[in-house]
């Protein structure tokens, strides 16, 4: 209760300063009457440029002149009431190095109920002897940057304390060493106002303001190097410090010559870098790019990242649950990785994908009462086969229809080997999300596949002899897919011999599984519905 009764009565003291002093002497910065105007500078000691003398034998500066030239501050000036934008525009006063004004006690504003602005640089210094309004009444906007210099307020400090806006920014090697701000969270700092902490810039508060601090910061009012609540409160001897949060430098993981990516990429965070040697790199499965991660190789021909035709290099694909419809994208793909200075060669995709089961689940839910002519609840190879036609697939004798035809794809979804699929077996499948056997298989992309909305870059890179499969659901993108409205920038990389199912480019007989589905789209790279920027 105090507590409480004393700030109530700090506050009725605060309101009577502001009356009071409203009626105090002034004097009006006007350095057009000197014949000093834009871009000239006047000189805030040079009693010529005020309407009635300097400030500290009138009691209160004022600036509201429109167009006045800034006011420079070049030594010390002090005992007076300073008020920027006081029914007026307030300008621009600029605290030099050597320079200092100290205002009496009370209250002084930079934007009292108009536009204001300070700058105090290295070597200059303001001191509000009183409290310091910034931004002060509705109409306001005060904004003081510290660029180097220091700022001392010897009372309370406001941004925006009365419906103004109010932006303090203490820039590199500035300092603004406060008095007090409320315990709030809210008061000292109102909305549509901000306290940015920039590189170097500090904040000290005698005391420990650090659960103050934060409550400032979580609400958005105080910025880090212009990230709202990026900011740390130090207490120690005595003083919290309030520094902007620097960002931590990513972590260099390196991968000896021989060694396992796949380990390095298991412990990689965004912000790190995978340092790979030189070295030739036998794979047996693909790494999975990460958000934020740069896989750095040593240069093309150095590092050489080597599928032996079993498996492609990278895929950058995010969370891969089914949807209905097929392949419509997720947001989840990773974003702002790099792949740069590798060779990836002797690729191949996947002869199956995630949707080898999925697909022909949802293509035959979605037409069963059709496809189901002889209304027995479920559906027959044939049936089935006419609602997707790779479901039954020629064997090795060449001819369709015969007793070695390709029907995995129904055996499996036929669980029961009743000889029929039923609805509840096509949901069951479809309750699944993605494919249990095949979920991390993708026919498309010899060396690397990208999917929902990935975002990345590959550059200083080689792409030698990968492609697709012939067989099953090989199929577009020889050395690279991209899909899922991701953005991809390939620069300065080199690709050859890479192919889409048929390295003759021209229809070829798949053998034992699809009747001629080969040739896919895409020798190289293959965009569709996404964006690729290339300079290769």
């Amino acid at each position: 209760m105090c507590k409480r009764l004393i700030f109530l009565t700090s506050v009725v003291l605060v309101l009577g300063l502001v009356g009071s002093n409203v009626a105090s002497a002034a004097t009006v910065w006007n350095p057009a009457a000197n014949g000093i105007v834009p871009p000239a500078t006047g000189d805030w000691g040079d009693a010529a440029n005020w309407t009635n003398g300097l400030p500290d034998a009138v009691e209160k500066a004022v600036f509201n002149v429109p167009d006045a030239a800034e006011a420079v501050v070049t030594n010390a000036q002090t005992g007076f009431q300073l008020v920027q934008g006081d029914n007026g525009p307030g300008g621009v006063v600029r605290i030099q190095n050597g320079g200092s004004l100290t205002t009496k006690a009370g209250w002084s504003a930079v934007g009292y109920n108009a536009a204001a602005n300070m700058i105090v640089e290295a070597g200059g210094t303001m001191n509000f002897g009183g409290h310091s309004w910034i931004g002060f009444n509705e109409g306001a906007v005060g904004t003081v940057d510290i660029n180097g210099g220091v700022v001392n307020v010897a009372e309370m400090f406001g941004l925006g304390w009365k419906g103004g806006d109010g932006y303090v920014n203490v820039n590199d090697g500035g300092l603004l060493a406060l008095f007090n701000i409320h315990g709030d969270g809210v008061t000292s700092i109102k909305q549509n106002s901000l306290l940015s902490i920039n590189g170097t810039g500090a904040v000290t508060l005698p005391g420990d303001f650090g659960d103050v601090i934060d409550a400032y910061a979580e609400a958005g009012l105080i910025a880090g190097d212009g990230v709202l609540g990026a900011v740390q409160a130090v207490f120690a001897d005595g003083v919290t410090t309030v520094t902007a949060v620097t960002a931590a430098a990513g972590a260099t993981i390196p991968v000896e010559a021989g060694g396992d990516i796949a380990a390095a990429n298991a412990l990689a965070v965004a912000g790190d870098v995978i340092d790979i040697a030189a070295g030739t790199y036998a794979i047996t499965a693909a790494i999975e790019i990460k958000d934020g991660v740069t896989y750095q190789g040593a240069g093309a021909g150095l590092t050489i990242i080597d599928g032996n035709g079993t498996t492609r290099a990278f895929v950058a694909w995010g969370d891969r649950t089914f949807n209905e419809g097929n392949e419509n994208p997720n947001n989840s793909g990773p974003k702002d990785w790099v792949l740069d200075g590798m060779t990836i060669q002797n690729c191949v995709a996947d002869i199956h994908n995630r949707f080898s089961y999925q697909d022909a689940a949802f293509t035959l839910k979605t037409n069963f009462a059709t496809l189901d002519g002889d209304a027995s609840g479920g559906l027959s190879l044939v049936e089935a086969d006419d609602g997707y036609g790779q479901i039954q697939e020629r064997g090795p004798d060449g001819t369709n229809d015969t007793a070695d035809d390709y029907i995995v794809d129904f055996q499996y979804l036929d669980k029961d080997g009743s000889g029929e699929i039923s609805e509840a077996e096509l949901d069951a499948q479809l309750a699944l999300g993605v494919d249990e056997k095949y979920a991390t298989e993708d026919g498309d992309g010899g060396a690397i596949t990208i999917s929902n909305e990935a975002v990345g870059t590959i550059q200083n890179c080689e792409f030698l002899n990968n492609h697709t499969p012939i067989q099953e659901f090989g199929d577009d993108g020889g050395a690279i897919n991209i899909t899922g409205l991701s953005v991809v920038t390939i620069n300065d990389c080199l690709f050859d011999g890479n192919y889409a199912c048929s390295p003759t480019s021209v229809d070829e007989d798949a053998g034992d599984t699809f009747e001629n589905y080969a040739d896919g789209d895409g020798g190289h790279i293959k965009v569709q519905g996404a964006s690729a920027s290339c300079n290769s």
